[in-house]
Protein backbone atom coordinates (compact mmCIF):
# COMPACT_ATOMS: atom_id res chain seq x y z
CA UNK A 1 0.00 0.00 0.00
CA UNK A 2 1.14 3.59 -0.89
CA UNK A 3 2.08 5.54 2.21
CA UNK A 4 1.58 9.78 1.51
CA UNK A 5 2.99 12.41 3.63
CA UNK A 6 1.33 15.93 3.83
CA UNK A 7 4.39 18.40 3.67
CA UNK A 8 2.41 21.52 2.89
CA UNK A 9 -1.28 22.51 2.38
CA UNK A 10 -1.54 21.26 -1.32
CA UNK A 11 2.06 19.00 -1.54
CA UNK A 12 2.19 15.18 -0.49
CA UNK A 13 4.41 12.89 -1.19
CA UNK A 14 4.60 9.41 -1.59
CA UNK A 15 7.18 7.88 0.65
CA UNK A 16 7.41 5.07 -1.39
CA UNK A 17 9.91 6.84 -3.81
CA UNK A 18 12.35 8.24 -1.73
CA UNK A 19 15.68 6.98 -2.65
CA UNK A 20 17.91 9.22 -0.45
CA UNK A 21 16.84 11.47 3.00
CA UNK A 22 19.24 13.89 4.15
CA UNK A 23 18.42 14.50 7.96
CA UNK A 24 20.00 17.94 9.36
CA UNK A 25 19.17 19.87 12.28
CA UNK A 26 17.37 22.62 10.91
CA UNK A 27 16.26 20.82 7.24
CA UNK A 28 15.40 17.42 5.10
CA UNK A 29 16.35 16.88 2.12
CA UNK A 30 14.57 14.07 -0.01
CA UNK A 31 15.49 12.96 -3.19
CA UNK A 32 12.82 10.56 -5.28
CA UNK A 33 13.61 7.50 -7.40
CA UNK A 34 12.63 9.91 -10.20
CA UNK A 35 15.70 12.65 -9.38
CA UNK A 36 13.44 15.18 -8.30
CA UNK A 37 14.43 16.72 -4.78
CA UNK A 38 12.39 18.46 -2.09
CA UNK A 39 13.65 20.04 0.70
CA UNK A 40 11.78 21.11 4.12
CA UNK A 41 13.35 23.35 6.37
CA UNK A 42 12.55 25.73 9.94
CA UNK A 43 13.03 28.87 10.18
CA UNK A 44 16.55 30.22 10.71
CA UNK A 45 17.53 27.30 7.99
CA UNK A 46 21.17 28.49 6.57
CA UNK A 47 19.23 29.33 2.64
CA UNK A 48 15.96 29.90 1.87
CA UNK A 49 14.94 27.48 -1.08
CA UNK A 50 12.36 24.63 -0.43
CA UNK A 51 9.39 24.65 1.67
CA UNK A 52 9.69 26.53 5.09
CA UNK A 53 7.64 25.01 8.05
CA UNK A 54 7.28 25.74 11.81
CA UNK A 55 9.28 23.55 13.89
CA UNK A 56 6.43 21.18 15.06
CA UNK A 57 5.49 20.46 11.52
CA UNK A 58 8.98 19.75 10.47
CA UNK A 59 9.50 17.29 13.51
CA UNK A 60 6.34 15.45 12.65
CA UNK A 61 7.71 15.00 8.53
CA UNK A 62 11.02 14.08 9.99
CA UNK A 63 9.56 11.37 12.44
CA UNK A 64 7.48 10.22 9.65
CA UNK A 65 10.39 9.75 6.92
CA UNK A 66 12.70 8.16 9.60
CA UNK A 67 9.60 5.36 10.71
CA UNK A 68 8.88 4.25 6.79
CA UNK A 69 12.33 4.07 6.33
CA UNK A 70 13.11 2.76 9.77
CA UNK A 71 15.73 4.81 10.42
CA UNK A 72 16.84 5.10 14.42
CA UNK A 73 15.14 8.19 15.21
CA UNK A 74 18.12 9.17 17.38
CA UNK A 75 20.65 8.10 14.53
CA UNK A 76 23.13 10.80 14.12
CA UNK A 77 24.34 10.03 10.42
CA UNK A 78 23.77 12.69 8.18
CA UNK A 79 22.51 10.41 5.15
CA UNK A 80 20.39 7.55 5.05
CA UNK A 81 20.46 5.86 1.60
CA UNK A 82 17.70 3.40 1.04
CA UNK A 83 18.14 0.00 -1.54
Amino acid sequence: MRKGLKVIDGVYINLDNICVAIFEEKSLQLQFSDENLIDVHIPGASYPAGHKVEINEFKRIEREVKEYLEVDKNQTVKETAVA
